[in-house]
C-alpha cells in the first residue's frame, strides 16, 4: 500500500525501492518481492534488493536468541545492512535517508508511539516517513482490493503480520501457527534456543515446556543460558569499579568516541596501573586502568554525573563484546566510524556526539551476554 502511494505521488526517477533479504523470509515473501521487482523495472523505478551481512542462523548462535527486550535481529539482519548498502550506493558516509515505511500503529505498542515523520527514531542516519501509520487493517485491505495491488499470499494462509519466520515479539498463538506452517524452516532456530537454555533446566521435559510456552522470548541478559560476558561492576568508597576480561575490541578506540585523551601516566605506587585524563566538552575526567594479563580493572570517580558515567560504562561494555555488527557505524550521523575486519576504526574528525552509544545498555551482544547481577 505504501509503495503504491509513493508511486502515485513521487516521480519514478526520484526514488528507489530497497528490500533486504534477512535470510529469514517466508517463501511467499521472496516471491512477492520478485513480482514487484519486475513491475518496478517496467515502470522505470529502481528496485535494489540486498542481502544481510551475517547469516541468520550463525548470528543466532553468536549473539544468542533475540528476546522481547533485545530484538537485535531487526537491526543486525535488516536495517543496519540496508543502511550500509544505501551508503555504498550513494557513495557517501554521512548520507541521511528519507525512508517511506509501511508501519502502522495498530501493529504493536511500540509503533503506536510513532509519528507521521520520525527523525532518527531508530537510526540517526534515517528519517522515517510513516505514511500509513494511522491506517487500520480494514483500510489496508480495502485499498489493496479496490486498486488491484498485489499482496503477500501468506495473509490468505492466516498470517496477521508478515515479517521474519520467527519473531520474539510474536504472540504465543502466532508462534504456534508459524511452527505448524513452516516447521522445517523453523526447526534450526528452535534448536539454537534449546542449546542456549539446556544447561538451565533439570530435564528435557522442563526445557520443552519453557520453549513451547514461548517463555524464552522474555529473557534479560544471559541468566539461565550458556552465554557469558566477563564483566563486573560495583561501587566502593564513591568510586565506580569495572572489570572486563578478554576484550574483543580496543577500548582505546571506543574511549575516543567520548573525547580526547589529554594525558596518561603510570602510577608510581602501582606500575601496572595507568592514570588517564579525558577531555570532553571542555571538562576533564580522570580514570585509572590496571592491566593484569587479559584483565582490565577500571576505576572512575562516582561523582561525574549519570550522563558521562553511562557513556563511560558503554565504552568498556562495547570493548568487551563487540563482534562488528556495525550498528554503531550506522548510528554515527557524520560517517566517522567504520569497521575493518570486525574491529572499530574511528576517524580523527569524530565529534564525540555519543550517538554510537544509543543502544539501551551498550551493544546487542552485551545486552544478550551480561548477567543481571553483574551490572549496577
Amino acid at each position: 500500500v505504501l509503495l503504491d502511494l509513493v508511486k502515485r505521488v513521487i516521480p519514478h526517477d526520484r526514488f528507489f525501492v530497497s528490500w533486504i533479504d534477512s535470510g529469514m523470509e517466508l517463501l511467499s515473501t521472496t516471491q512477492t518481492v520478485q513480482r514487484e521487482i519486475e513491475r518496478c523495472t517496467a515502470q522505470g523505478i529502481r528496485f535494489i534488493p540486498n542481502h544481510t551481512i551475517l547469516s541468520p542462523i550463525d548470528s543466532w548462535k553468536l549473539i544468542g536468541p533475540p528476546s522481547f527486550d533485545n530484538r537485535w535481529c531487526c537491526s543486525v539482519l535488516r536495517s543496519v545492512p540496508q543502511i550500509i548498502h544505501h551508503k555504498e550506493n550513494m557513495g557517501r558516509e554521512d548520507v541521511k535517508g528519507l525512508v517511506f515505511l509501511g508501519n502502522r500503529a495498530d501493529e504493536g505498542s511500540k509503533r503506536m508511539k510513532s509519528s507521521l515523520v520520525d527523525d532518527g527514531a531508530k537510526h540517526k542516519s534515517q528519517v522515517n516517513a510513516n505514511g500509513i501509520i494511522n491506517w487500520n487493517s480494514l483500510e489496508v485491505f480495502l485499498y489493496l482490493m479496490m486498486n488491484g495491488v498485489d499482496y503477500n499470499p501468506a495473509y490468505k494462509q492466516g498470517y496477521v503480520r508478515i515479517g521474519c519466520l520467527l519473531c520474539p515479539r510474536a504472540n504465543t498463538l502466532g508462534l504456534s501457527f508459524a511452527y505448524k506452517v513452516n516447521r522445517d524452516e523453523l526447526e534450526p532456530y528452535y534448536n539454537v534456543v534449546r542449546d542456549t537454555y539446556r544447561d538451565g533446566f533439570d530435564s528435557e521435559e522442563a526445557l520443552d515446556q519453557y520453549i513451547n510456552t514461548g517463555d524464552w522470548r522474555y529473557r534479560k541478559g544471559s541468566n539461565n543460558t550458556k552465554y557469558h560476558a566477563d564483566y563486573r561492576e560495583y561501587m566502593k568508597d564513591g568510586v565506580l569499579h569495572i572489570q572486563i576480561k578478554h576484550p574483543a575490541t580496543s577500548w582505546e578506540t571506543w574511549i575516543r568516541t567520548l573525547g580526547v585523551i589529554r594525558s596518561s601516566a603510570k602510577s608510581p605506587e602501582a606500575p601496572d596501573t595507568t592514570r588517564y585524563i579525558l577531555v570532553r566538552g571542555g571538562k576533564e575526567y580522570s580514570f585509572e586502568i590496571r592491566k593484569d594479563g587479559d584483565l582490565l580493572a577500571i576505576s572512575l570517580p562516582g561523582d561525574y554525573g549519570e550522563d558521562f558515567t553511562t557513556l563511560f560504562r558503554k565504552v568498556f561494555q562495547k570493548a568487551l563484546t563487540c563482534f562488528g555488527c556495525r550498528t554503531c557505524e550506522v548510528n554515527c550521523p557524520h560517517g566517522h566510524m567504520h569497521f575493518v575486519d570486525g574491529q572499530p576504526v574511528l576517524d580523527d574528525g569524530c565529534l564525540h556526539c555519543g550517538e554510537c552509544h544509543t543502544n539501551t545498555h551498550s551493544c546487542f551482544a552485551f545486552d544478550s551476554w551480561f548477567k543481571t547481577d553483574q551490572v549496577l
